[in-house]
């Protein structure tokens, strides 16, 4: 490593196309092997963090830019925002029971987790970019047609929710499988930190401003529709609002380029020395498989635990999940940070950890405080590893595998998301709230232990 103006350079065998000297050498030391320069000039020291952030920020290429754009869109509408505030709700207040809701948003992640590895395949076929259109829109149509069930009698209700769920899952398996190496691809390595941390934080901002609106749409409709704010009707205007949000993210992402790097890899022929890591990747996955426990076992019931355990009104249901996402946001954005200060591999252990003693506290405290707290938690050391966990996997292998990569990735963590949600159901009526909170807080250790023990010497 080139200390003279903190230039970090990794020496290889062969010479880098991406290198930016000829052959490769570093511009300051000279080196005379042939090297590849991993990270431009890091910032000065004595320059602010923040002024740091902003500059990072501008500097980002216009395709990546849009993609955050729609990212942010879709966190606000339907993956962090109004959506996961209401949906639950709206199943409640029309009629079904906590085990159907178990099974509805189990069969979404099912058909998520089922989808990973074929959407890797398919961005390779049709390029990273078009797919996650096709994605995006498919999900949109879906999301505003899942509400719509009260006018649907008896049984069919039930099968148009899981149909919807089900296709909705298809398009946001299309398109954040490939948005983990869209965004590699599209970035350079010393962009790359920043990149994945805007996305976490930007996500997360989208989702504050939407869970504020979502816990409030119900109240605010019931007036103009007639009915009290516990009818399911101001609940289903308001997921069909949200639905209809995506629509400018599909057009954003249409501005989007496919990554040079995604292109140049689709047209590079297979060699005995790239071969598909499959050892690797497989490791990688069985980690995200149990590391992903504490969040997963968070995400599908939180509302639900909030409003049967706790009795918590649904505006302030909102709030809480608003005030989540705006504590956690800073977390994200503090990502390079600690990536520079412990590496990726750390970063990851550390997040971890912290989630999994998050959920511990939610469970063993039934409190709304300790559920802010704890929640809060899970989320903001998640924004830190989970970033750091992606980079980490995208540089682990070369560009021709990324998508096999991420493919696999989404795989364990849609199985892992599908067996808390599909048993969460069931283990919520039988035991309670707290054991299953408790049983996703254990699973994440043993996830981080394997990632610790594994990859500690890479």
């Amino acid at each position: 490593m080139c200390r003279k103006r903190r230039l970090v350079v990794y020496c290889m065998r062969q010479p880098s196309p991406n290198a930016h000297t000829p052959q490769g050498l570093c511009p300051v030391c000279g080196k005379t092997r042939k090297a590849k320069l991993v990270s431009e000039m890091l910032e000065p020291e004595q320059s602010p963090p923040a002024q740091t952030y902003i500059r990072r920020l501008r500097a980002l290429p216009l395709d990546v830019k849009l993609f955050l754009l729609a990212t942010s869109m879709v966190g606000f509408a339907i993956m962090s925002g109004i959506y996961p505030v209401l949906f639950n709700l709206y199943l409640l207040r029309i009629g079904y029971e906590i085990e159907f809701i178990g099974l509805v948003n189990a069969a979404g992640l099912l058909a998520y987790a089922l989808l990973a590895l074929p959407s890797g395949v398919l961005a390779a076929r049709l390029g990273i970019r078009r797919t996650m259109v096709i994605g995006l829109a498919l999900s949109t149509v879906c999301y505003v047609l899942q509400p719509l069930v009260a006018s649907i009698p008896g049984p069919l209700g039930a099968t148009w929710i899981l149909t919807c769920r089900i296709l909705a899952a298809v398009g946001i398996a299309l398109y954040y499988v490939n948005s983990i190496p869209f965004l590699a691809n599209a970035t350079r390595p010393d962009e790359r930190n920043y990149a994945y941390s805007v996305q976490m934080a930007a996500g997360t901002l989208a989702g504050f401003a939407g869970s504020l609106l979502g816990g409030a749409l119900p109240t605010l409709l019931a007036p103009i529709l007639g009915v009290s704010p516990d009818d399911p009707a101001p609940y289903r205007y308001a997921l069909v609002l949200a639905a209809t949000l995506c629509v400018p993210a599909v057009f954003a992402m249409l501005a989007v380029h496919e990554p040079r790097a995604a292109h140049a890899q689709a047209h590079q022929a297979a060699s005995p020395a790239d071969a598909a890591p499959v050892a690797l990747i497989v490791i990688i996955a069985f980690t995200v498989l149990l590391r992903a426990s504490a969040v997963g076992a968070s995400y599908t019931f939180f509302n639900v635990y909030l409003d049967d355990e706790l009795g918590i009104s649904t505006t302030n249901i909102g709030l809480l999940f608003a005030a989540v996402q705006l504590v956690s946001a800073p977390a994200a954005m503090a990502m390079p940070a600690f990536v520079r200060r412990w590496g990726n591999h750390d970063t990851v252990v550390y997040g971890s950890l912290g989630a999994a003693g998050s959920l511990v506290l939610l469970a063993v405290i039934p409190h709304w405080l300790a559920a802010f707290v704890g929640r809060a938690g899970i989320y903001a050391f998640s924004s830190v590893s989970d970033p750091a966990f992606s980079i980490y996997q995208m540089e682990a292998v070369s560009p021709r595998w990324r998508t096999l990569m991420a493919g696999a990735s989404s795989l364990a963590l849609g199985l892992s998301w599908t067996t808390l949600a599909f048993g969460g159901g069931h283990l919520i009526v039988s035991l309670g709230y707290r054991v299953l909170f408790l049983s996703g807080a254990g699973l994440t250790l043993l996830g981080t232990l394997l990632f610790w023990l594994y990859f500690r010497r890479r």
